[in-house]
């Protein structure tokens, strides 16, 4: 335990150590002591710190003090301040290399009042802080303690928040790594009880975002109150929203240039990770400054706590924070979680009636329609559900399922009382049309609908474009056509402003069509409808034309992409069979899974490698890729290469200069791997004085822009109609996806935490593998971790329907 943590009298005054004497005391996990002061739990050396605080400091009114509660996304707020404090000293400073983040970390910058800069005096040396204004300051005390010090001070403070549970798993994980141990059950099982007990350093959670709250809503332009999800889901509308509360707000001219894009950058948390600055050092408290760089992702804890400590904390939460609007700030799409024998686990979809108890009922109008009325137990009973994982042992648990999508019996919107939009988001895909047409049919054949609106442009068209009114007619051939009739953008979301128009214009059944991206920015829509205690159903259809998106089996457009994808490769094996030694190379999408490069391999059997984001490959030496190049060449005299976007992006960071812009929707522009990879076996080959003959296509904006075949039509057909009977049910807050061959309806947070990915200890894998019979290109240095997951988890075929979670495996390349 590190000294930081222990009580030494020799630094408490004698008045403190009165003081404590007088305090409830009580022990937190691994005996640490702690004691109360005004409603808050510290350890007896951080009470002097906050004493001390209390009473010495003198906050002048250009001050800015970030506020969390400890592992809250503190270091990446205080980063983005900085950098945004930095911008407006030095608006025209054209040196990067001057930036105080790359010479300082973010906890250097911005120091803790009560931990580095109090803790053992009333009167620190504050002149380096001085010299600049403002000073950057902060602290992880409730705003009680903390208004104690700044008396009637106008300084700024900034208070980030986060879900519970993840604050307490990122706690978990620095506190092991502190004390050099592994990833300690024990100290975590210790941990939660403390934390649910409230007896925690700073605790308790529930008190600290309250107090930070309603200081926002007292003092809403001096407290700015922000989401770690929503900065994560809308990074580029929370930074300018942040840019604004401090006096510094984006010019359009910055906004055009690409200021937001170079600082969000600058502060993402691989970029500080990277700093040579974070790698080395510890903190005042003994930590070292690269524990402090974790994933940083949205619902992890679902790798670490079990499905009844989430509810545990869950509860609590709704408990100590009911009646409070602050409630849905610490929600995030909580999960509703059934559990029956057997190890049966539903993971459940919120529904209208759970925040507004009490609506009306009604007769589903499709018992009365003709068309359906041949159909034997037409109506979906309400106990159906689909198991994630449809391959178990005789002895297993039964496992997680979804609740199964269709019609239901009573329905919670009158047809004349529904009004509906649509929204199309992110890149184009194959079948968006198709999606729209089958929406709009759906309301208006099945249930009577007539007010249908498209929202045009993507999310800001909800508050900066008109209004597309839909009908059957609109609508009636729009599937044979490529792209989508109500135009899409990326970014552009801006929460508030979104439901604001919702609630104008009186919507209250909302589709929205779009990517991971999308899906997240749908979720924290849909919170805070729930927030607003709106009738609104808010509903998802993914679209990826990676397919990455976990848990269903496949996102639409696919299998038009694949058959497009086939054309390309077809074209470059005529290519390169018609000439000498001739190469031919095609780049498919996949930004970072490479599901669509390897399918139309496997559909092509034209391939002779096959080059994907999951599986790292080197150029030189033996065993490399020019070396399996040349080997092809002298066996048949041509090959063909298939490469996916987001493969080799290391190997070209170590040969061109990094790029580090983002488009809106926060996706990194990745390099062109296909030009960079077909001019290094150009380079290769003349360096050997090799006759090759290359050929280079690049088809990705022929295969997003194509109309979908016949069978994603039919999928897309089923998406959008399991879409609106769930919302005409009162479903809310999920998506329509397909899980192992049954429609079923998906919590928001289920594919927004991670992505799908090939898995390279798969069949899938090795049945490319032995149809390209290309090298694995693992170095004898590889090595995978098996112990981090048996092999019976691998039963359900990874690749084929992505519903298992295979952690990465760890790769060191030799060349």
């Amino acid at each position: 335990m590190e000294k930081w943590m222990n009580l030494r009298d020799e630094d408490l005054t004698e008045e403190t150590k009165t003081l404590i004497s007088s305090l409830p005391s009580e022990k937190a996990y691994l005996g640490r002591n702690l004691c109360k002061y005004q409603g808050s739990w510290y350890y007896y050396n951080f009470l002097q710190g906050v004493l001390n605080f209390q009473r010495g400091f003198k906050p002048q009114d250009t001050d800015v003090i970030v506020a969390s509660y400890p592992k809250c996304g503190t270091l990446w707020l205080k980063a983005l301040t900085v950098a945004l404090v930095e911008r407006s000293k030095n608006p025209s400073s054209d040196d990067p290399t001057s930036h105080p983040l790359l010479s300082n970390n973010p906890h250097n910058l911005v120091p803790v009042l009560e931990m580095n800069l109090y803790r053992d005096t009333q009167t620190p040396d504050l002149t380096k802080l001085s010299s600049s204004s403002p000073r950057l300051f902060s602290t992880h005390t409730p705003f009680n303690t903390l208004q104690v010090a700044l008396k009637d001070s106008p300084c700024k403070v900034l208070y980030i928040c986060r879900d519970a549970k993840d604050s307490l798993v990122s706690r978990w994980h620095i506190v092991c790594r502190s004390l050099n141990k592994e990833e300690d059950r024990t100290i975590l099982e210790s941990m939660f009880e403390s934390f649910c007990s409230g007896v925690c350093l700073f605790g308790p959670f529930w008190d600290h975002i309250l107090s930070y709250w309603k200081a926002s809503l007292e003092k809403p332009k001096q407290v700015l109150f922000m989401r770690y999800d929503e900065i994560k889901i809308d990074p580029h509308g929370q930074l300018k929203k942040l840019a604004e509360f401090l006096g510094c707000p984006f010019s359009k001219e910055e906004e055009r240039n690409g200021s937001v894009d170079k600082i969000l950058e600058m502060c993402s948390l691989p970029n500080l990770r990277s700093l040579d600055v974070n790698k080395t050092g510890k903190s005042i408290n003994g930590i070292e400054y690269k524990n402090h760089f974790r994933k940083g992702i949205v619902g992890d804890w679902k790798n670490h706590l079990s499905p009844e400590m989430g509810n545990k904390i869950d509860m609590i939460m709704k408990e100590k924070l009911k009646d409070s609007v602050a409630m849905s700030t610490v929600e995030s799409s909580k999960p509703k979680i059934i559990n029956g024998s057997c190890g049966y686990v539903l993971e459940d979809v919120p529904h209208l009636s759970d925040y507004l108890p009490g609506l009306p009922t009604y007769p589903n109008p499709l018992q009365d329609n003709p068309a359906y009325s041949v159909v034997k137990q037409y109506f979906v009973d309400a106990d159906d559900s689909v198991p994630q994982k449809i391959v178990v042992h005789k002895d297993g648990p039964r496992g997680i399922h979804f609740r199964r999508a269709g019609p239901r019996q009573k329905v919670y919107f009158e047809s004349d009382e529904v009004h509906a939009c649509i929204v199309t988001c992110g890149g184009l895909c194959p079948g968006l049309n198709t999606v729209i047409r089958e929406i709009v049919s759906s309301l208006s054949y099945m249930y009577g609908v007539k007010r249908i609106l498209g929202i045009d442009g993507g999310y800001r068209g909800f508050y900066a474009k008109n209004t597309v009114s839909l009908d059957s007619k609109v609508v009636n051939d729009i599937h044979k056509r490529g792209g989508t009739i109500l135009g899409t953008s990326r970014g552009g979301h801006d929460t508030t402003k979104i439901v604001d128009s919702i609630q104008d214009r009186g919507i209250n059944q909302v589709y929205i069509i779009g990517g991971d991206g999308t899906q997240r920015g749908a979720s924290v829509i849909f919170e805070e409808i729930r927030r607003r205690g709106l009738k609104v159903a808010v509903v998802g259809i993914p679209k990826t034309i990676d397919n990455d998106i976990p848990v269903i089996d496949k996102s639409f457009g696919f299998d038009t992409a694949v058959e497009e994808a086939q054309r390309a490769i077809n074209a470059a094996h005529v290519e390169a069979e018609s000439i000498e030694n001739g190469i031919g190379v095609v780049k498919l999408m996949g930004r970072y899974s490479g599901f669509i490069a390897m399918y139309a391999t496997l559909a092509s059997r034209d391939v002779d490698c096959c080059l994907i984001p999951e599986s790292p490959f080197y150029l030189e030496g033996e065993g490399g890729l020019f070396e399996y190049i040349e080997k092809r060449l002298k066996e048949s005299g041509h090959m063909v290469l298939v490469i996916a976007e987001g493969a080799g992006q290391d190997l070209m960071s170590k040969s061109m200069e990094s790029m580090t812009l983002k488009d809106a929707s926060g996706n990194k522009l990745l390099k062109d791997v296909g030009l960079w990879l077909s001019q290094s076996i150009k380079d290769h080959f003349n360096q050997k004085k090799m006759v090759m003959n290359l050929k280079y296509i690049d088809p990705t904006y022929m295969i997003r822009a194509v109309p979908s075949n016949a069978s994603d039509n039919v999928y897309c057909t089923l998406l959008a109609q399991s879409a609106v009977h769930g919302a005409m049910a009162g479903y809310t807050g999920y998506i329509s996806g397909l899980v192992n061959g049954r429609q079923t309806y998906i919590p928001f947070y289920r594919i927004t935490e991670k992505q799908n990915h090939v898995v390279i200890t798969d069949r899938m894998w090795a049945r490319l593998l032995s149809s390209t019979n290309q090298p694995s290109f693992l170095g004898p240095k590889d090595v995978f971790d098996n112990k981090e997951k048996p092999m019976s988890a691998l039963l359900d075929d990874g690749n084929c329907n992505g519903t298992v979670d295979v952690p990465p495996v760890t790769k060191e390349i030799t060349k």
